[in-house]
């Protein structure tokens, strides 16, 4: 499990930079055999994830066409059964919990998923429409802009709601819960839904069509969480929102910073992930 864990972590990281692509490749093919020889992943697992691939690579190829439309279609509805994990074929690994990290909060888990992971890596290295930094320090100060913004929008009615409490405290394996949530959770949820879904409608729509498609995006990013709840729809959709500013302006680079800098605040400050019902 370490070795699969470890070389998807590391594939992840190197997609980022193009140069490194053909290593980032390697890495993550051998993260994923390693994951089928443990039993993680099966056959027809595999076989989802080269068709995402495949999809991804196809809708590069075909963009401003009735034929593009239709194959970014597919890939949705492909990525999005991936995303909720309805193909079968993946046996995700639990590398964390249930633990609750202070007394009231609900016991959290984090599995390490094969296949959700699959649609980011597919669509960086894949599908070049995809802004990945428009200019670095502009980049960071639409992250940074893109965090505050989702705290105002989530975590600040969260609190006066009563979902979650000031809690400051270190968690135990931080370390780990940072690498999933950073280089799998906000990169695979930012390249989806900002990268490809609002990248594409805004190419689709054009000119004022921008902010629509920021909004048609954070709220198809809400109901792909509608398994924690309506709660969680209407505060991942605001959330959505402001990533989606983030990625209009900075790119893929900044709203996956303002997306993982949201979620390290709620880790270090507050409930986490939310208060256990009474």
């Amino acid at each position: 499990m370490l070795i699969s864990i470890a070389s998807v972590f590391l594939g992840a990281f190197l997609s980022w930079f193009k140069k490194a692509r053909p290593l980032s490749v390697l890495l993550l093919i051998l993260g994923y055999a390693a994951a089928l020889a443990s039993g993680f992943v099966q056959p027809i697992g595999v076989a989802s994830v080269i068709v995402v691939a495949l999809l991804a690579w196809l809708c590069n190829q075909a963009l401003n066409s009735v034929r593009g439309v239709a194959l970014h279609i597919i890939f949705l509805v492909w990525a999005g059964l991936l995303f909720l994990h309805v193909l079968p074929g993946f046996q995700n690994p639990l590398i964390m919990g249930p633990v609750s990290f202070t007394p009231d909060a609900i016991p959290f888990k984090m599995y390490f998923n094969f296949d959700k992971a699959a649609i980011g890596f597919a669509l960086i290295i894949l599908y070049t429409p995809i802004c990945l930094v428009k200019d670095f320090e502009r980049s960071l100060l639409a992250a940074a802009t893109g965090a505050i913004l989702g705290i105002a929008l989530t975590l600040l009615p969260a609190l006066w709601l009563g979902a979650i409490r000031w809690e400051p405290k270190l968690p135990d394996r931080l370390w780990l819960w940072s690498l999933d949530n950073f280089l799998v959770v906000a990169l695979t949820e930012e390249t989806l839904f900002r990268g490809f879904l609002q990248g594409s409608l805004s190419r689709l729509l054009k000119g004022a069509g921008g902010f629509a498609a920021i909004t048609i995006a954070a709220i198809a990013f809400g109901l792909a969480h509608y398994a924690s709840g309506l709660p969680m729809i209407v505060f991942a959709s605001l959330a959505g929102i402001a990533y989606g500013f983030a990625y209009r302006y900075g790119g893929l680079l900044a709203s996956v910073l303002a997306h993982f800098g949201l979620n390290l605040c709620h880790i270090f400050l507050f409930t986490y992930p939310l208060l256990a019902p009474r």
